[in-house]
């Protein structure tokens, strides 16, 4: 492998496959695998390709030579103690006080990965697809370790350079744009700048429902072919329009009303003609001081209920 042996945390998460290194497919136990020899002189730079590890993140660095990495450790295990860069968002970390620097160029699967150092100037440099990247660390140890991290089941890295230069690949001149320096082992006090949520005059479409589609008057919505929704933002440039009102309709002449009718009394119905000597019809709701069976409606053969049999004691 270029001359490098590389140091794995235990060959329960990892093997050796010619210059490449395979974590294994039964767990997903954290794997930082460290290359020997020790760099003390010269210029040597380390370059990986990582393979199969989409899921989560992946990491190349240096670390002191002094450090020990633990099985199922993290990167960061080290606190002050080892620098590297973070796929995905392409921050340095050195994880002293959870600070992640940005500025370097994010990478994923595929792309070629390299830490180089200068061991006179005491610089670590980090490259993407040989590109260099403007943050760069000073003051390393004198002594170092390049290591790479691994995560993800049957994930794997190939070590496509580990070399030692005559001379820097890197720009000592600070010609990168934007190049800015940090110290090895220091708090770096990042300025965290609140990002908006979204563009400037502009809308999330998740502020507005979708079932129905809810927009309040005003904006307008931007049209576009999306894999799932077709409303992507909402553009407030153009001035609000105002909310039509509804035009009131005529006034209608007003309905001729009949004369009033008394009100009729419906507990005793309407007047009937009857005999003056035949008695007042009863209210339905007047119930009889002593009623009659027949007056709740039981048959006559129920009027008198059997009593039952004495019981003659002998």
């Amino acid at each position: 492998m270029f001359g490098s042996i590389p140091i794995l945390p235990s060959i329960d998460d990892c093997r050796i496959e010619g210059n490449s290194v395979f974590h294994t497919a039964s767990n997903k136990n954290r794997s930082i695998i460290e290359f020997d020899p020790v760099i003390t002189s010269g210029i040597a730079q380390f370059e990986a390709v990582f393979k199969n590890h989409e899921k989560v993140y992946f990491d190349i660095g240096v670390a002191n030579a002094t450090v020990r990495f633990d099985r199922n450790s993290r990167s960061s295990g080290a606190k002050g103690q080892s620098v590297y860069l973070n796929s995905g968002t392409g921050n340095m970390e050195n994880l002293i006080n959870n600070h992640e620097v940005s500025g370097n160029a994010s990478f994923k699967c595929g792309q070629r990965v390299a830490a180089e150092v200068n061991m006179t100037s005491k610089t670590l440099r980090f490259f993407v697809d040989g590109v260099e990247q403007p943050n760069f660390v000073v003051s390393i140890p004198p002594a170092i370790r390049f290591f790479a991290f691994l995560w993800q089941e049957g994930s794997s890295f190939e070590v496509t350079k580990f070399v030692q230069f005559p001379s820097t690949s890197a720009s000592a001149t600070g010609l990168v744009p934007g190049s800015r320096s940090w110290e090895w082992g220091k708090e770096w006090l990042v300025e965290k700048v609140k990002q908006p949520r979204v563009p400037p005059n502009t809308y999330a479409s998740q502020y507005y429902n979708l079932f129905p589609f809810i927009i309040p008057p005003g904006p307008r919505p931007v049209m576009s072919q999306g894999p799932i929704w077709p409303i992507q933002h909402i553009e407030v440039n153009d001035p609000i329009q105002p909310i039509p009102q509804p035009v009131p309709k005529p006034m209608q002449p007003p309905l001729e009303m009949s004369p009033p009718v008394p009100p009729m009394n419906l507990m005793q119905g309407p007047p009937v003609n009857r005999d003056s000597q035949s008695p007042p019809p009863r209210s339905p709701c007047t119930i009889p001081r002593n009623p009659s069976p027949s007056f709740f409606g039981i048959p006559p053969q129920y009027d008198q209920f059997p009593m039952p049999r004495q019981m003659v004691m002998k």
